[in-house]
């Protein structure tokens, strides 16, 4: 989990560098080594502004040529705590906002889920490999060659070769 005690903290900028464990965020240990996440606070009296930076590197496979690389990602996102009745009484044009609700008793902020979603976020959806862009990719195949036969589909070519002549 990814939680920043928020009890003593007085309002003003607060800055911090964590680095969790794939475990911590619960996203794949075989894919991601190496997070760490800087968070910035902007304290109010009511409201915290929490802007998350986060980094990686991720393992990935090539979409071109399947094989396997890593590759550093970044990623931020911001997210406001606000008391409920300020979520409830939000105008329409901000309902899709990440507000979260932040009551007075609250002594930590858990941002666990803005991490692994600004992380996961980052992976790029297409996966090429250095190098891979210009690998030649064969996009045509043409028509197979009727003299050369592979040897695994011999046995099956002779037989119907011999049905061909019982059955003219």
């Amino acid at each position: 989990m990814v939680r920043i005690d928020i009890h003593t903290l007085k309002p003003g900028v607060h800055e911090f560098d964590l680095a969790p464990s794939a475990e911590d965020l619960d996203v794949d240990v075989d894919q991601f080594q190496d997070i760490s996440i800087h968070v910035r606070l902007e304290m109010s009296r009511r409201n915290i502004m929490a802007m998350l930076s986060t980094r990686a590197t991720v393992r990935l496979e090539c979409d071109r040529t399947l094989v396997a690389f890593t590759q550093p990602i970044t990623g931020s996102f911001g997210v406001l705590f606000a008391p409920p009745e300020t979520i409830e009484n939000l105008e329409p044009e901000h309902e899709g906002d990440d507000i979260r609700p932040l009551s007075e008793s609250d002594e930590y902020i858990d941002l666990t889920d803005v991490a692994r979603d600004t992380l996961l976020l980052s992976v790029p959806v297409r996966k090429v490999a250095p190098g891979a862009e210009d690998a030649e990719i064969p996009t045509t195949f043409g028509e197979p060659d009727e003299t050369e036969i592979d040897p695994r589909w011999a046995e099956l070519a002779r037989i119907r070769d011999q049905m061909n002549k019982d059955n003219p």
